[in-house]
């Protein structure tokens, strides 16, 4: 994961159209609180406006936001080798059920989705159909451009939907670093040993953090943390818990009869996540290729993530009747697909000079190697992945003392 960076106030100025839609949605987030009846927001409430409030939110507006002009770059944007893994996973469970069709869920810029296109079209077992998934339409019309450089009869491989498949279907549904985006609720122990709810309010006309005691649901899940990890979290713990993975799960797995699930995303299993050490969370801002702590700076010019708690995740699925098929680092998942290996026509298209440094950065601990993890899921299929095959470390998601309650 990328370290903390400069103290905020060295971080780059925006410009003046960024500093004036960042103040109008400031402007309607406090119009927002102040309509509350206790003047205060939910922190997932907040989150989700910051990042998808049509027109003003981080990842609604026209400005880049990936790669080297925007404030981060991914694996799925920045690397064709990692595209090449993902797609030999793809290719074994499309042979195993027969063909299908591939969904995958904010695919960003688009490129994964035309990597994954290209490299099965070179060496076969090409999807009936790719299908992407992008609530945004600043990042859609990113990714009609992305699709728009292939090839006329991959380009009538893929198309947009806009919501999940209404009828049973079989195939697949990826997810590069979406789960991190999703809205988070944030919590606190403060030194009474009492659950508190951490959300906003204004204080001195500005967005702030305020605690109020937290509701019955959200102390129910922090209970059953403390019980799954064996241990009581210790006054002055703070930390964030996502309860939108389910419905996202339940949402785009309902109808899938046969196929698999694999999201691609940085994290923990549970016992790691909510270790007493970890005292502040996970919650990091991007802005400008600097990553820090504020997620009240510049509302709508930063994007705001939050690692998965891939126990849940393990929980969420198995509870919708998905099987779990694996769970591993990003390191021995792509070096169980080959990427060590990479066939001729792969090693022609990149510089050796470029391979060796994407492999460093896509498998070494202190870049992507360790803290991104591919987890999978299965239903209808009895398939021993691929990408699973060197090390899987399912067993540290197994259910502890007590598991996280899911919403129906």
């Amino acid at each position: 994961m990328p370290s903390f960076s400069i103290p905020i106030e060295q971080l780059p100025l925006p410009d003046e159209v960024g500093l004036a839609r960042s103040e109008a949605l400031c402007t309607r987030l406090m119009e927002r609180i102040l309509a509350h009846p206790e003047q205060r927001m939910r922190f997932d409430h907040y989150m989700d406006a910051v990042l998808m409030e049509p027109g003003l939110g981080y990842y609604a507006v026209s400005d880049q936001t990936i790669g080297a002009d925007g404030d981060f770059t991914t694996a799925a944007d920045a690397s064709f080798i990692f595209a090449w893994a993902i797609a030999q996973q793809c290719r074994q469970l499309l042979e195993e059920m027969g063909g299908g069709d591939i969904i995958e869920l904010g695919p960003g810029t688009g490129r994964l989705a035309a990597n994954i296109i290209t490299v099965l079209a070179h060496e076969g077992g090409l999807p009936d159909h790719y299908s992407l998934f992008e609530p945004a339409e600043r990042l859609q019309q990113e990714q009609v451009k992305t699709i728009g450089s292939l090839d006329a009869g991959l380009q009538q491989k893929i198309g947009w939907i806009n919501a999940p498949p209404g009828e049973p279907w079989r195939g697949i549904i990826l997810g590069h670093e979406v789960l991190d985006a999703l809205p988070v609720r944030r919590f606190s122990k403060l030194e009474d040993k009492v659950w508190h709810e951490s959300g906003v309010t204004i204080a001195e006309g500005r967005l702030q953090t305020l605690n109020w005691a937290a509701d019955h649901e959200l102390i129910h899940q922090l209970e059953a943390i403390e019980a799954d990890i064996g241990q009581e979290l210790p006054p002055g713990y703070r930390s964030e818990i996502n309860l939108n993975m389910d419905l996202l799960m339940r949402n785009w797995s309902e109808q899938l009869t046969h196929g698999a699930v694999l999201w691609m995303d940085y994290g923990h299993a549970r016992e790691s996540y909510y270790q007493p050490q970890r005292d502040d969370g996970t919650l990091r801002c991007h802005y400008r290729h600097h990553v820090h702590r504020d997620p009240f700076l510049y509302p709508g010019l930063q994007d705001i993530t939050a690692s998965v708690d891939f126990t849940l995740l393990a929980e969420n699925g198995q509870c919708m009747g998905l099987e779990l098929a694996g769970f591993t680092p990003y390191a021995h998942g792509l070096i169980a697909s080959g990427v060590l290996e990479l066939p001729a026509w792969v090693r022609k298209q990149i510089d050796p000079a470029l391979l060796a440094r994407e492999l460093q950065w896509l498998l070494m601990p202190d870049n992507m190697g360790e803290d991104f993890k591919l987890i999978g899921f299965q239903r209808g299929i009895d398939t021993h992945w691929n990408s699973f095959a060197q090390r899987n470390f399912s067993s540290r998601l197994g259910r502890g003392k007590a598991s996280v309650r899911h919403r129906g």
